[in-house]
C-alpha cells in the first residue's frame, strides 16, 4: 500500500492521493502556523478506526441477513498533554437501526474492534480503545 502527500501552495496545507486517486485536504490550526483548513492528522486516526471497523461490523451483519436502515460511530480521542500528544483512549460509540438482533450487533462490533479491524490491532498496545452501542 501507498499513498502520496504533496504540499500545497498554502502554508501546512497539503493534499493526500491514494491509489484510487481519490484526494483529501491536510492541514493544520492556525495556532501552529496552519490555515485552518483540511482534516488534521490525529483527526484522520479517528476516521480511519472508525472506518475500518464499520467496515468489519457492516460486513458482518450482511452476512448474518442483519437488515441496517442508517448506521453512524462518533469516535473521539484523548490525547497526552506535550508531545508528543499521541491518543492514550479512543472511545466509539455506534448508533444502529434497522431490523437487527441485539446478540449479532454485540459479536459483530466485539470480532471488529478487538479481532479483525486492522487500525485497532495497529495502536491498541499503547491506545485504550472502547466502544459501546444502541439501536434505535
Amino acid at each position: 500500500m501507498k499513498v502520496h502527500l504533496k504540499k500545497l501552495q498554502d502554508k501546512l496545507q497539503f493534499e493526500g492521493i491514494n491509489p484510487s486517486k481519490d484526494s483529501l485536504s491536510i492541514g493544520a490550526a492556525e495556532s501552529i502556523g496552519g490555515t485552518n483548513v483540511g482534516t488534521r492528522p490525529m483527526e484522520l486516526m479517528l476516521h480511519a478506526i472508525a472506518g475500518c471497523a464499520s467496515i468489519d461490523v457492516c460486513l458482518i451483519l450482511e452476512k448474518q441477513r442483519q437488515v441496517i436502515r442508517s448506521y453512524e460511530v462518533i469516535t473521539k480521542g484523548g490525547r497526552l498533554e506535550g508531545l508528543p500528544a499521541y491518543f492514550e483512549a479512543i472511545h466509539m460509540d455506534f448508533i444502529f437501526s434497522g431490523n437487527l438482533d441485539d446478540k449479532k450487533v454485540k459479536r459483530a462490533l466485539e470480532l471488529s474492534v478487538e479481532k479483525y479491524c486492522s487500525v485497532a490491532k495497529t495502536i491498541d498496545e499503547k491506545v485504550k480503545i472502547t466502544y459501546a452501542y444502541r439501536i434505535n
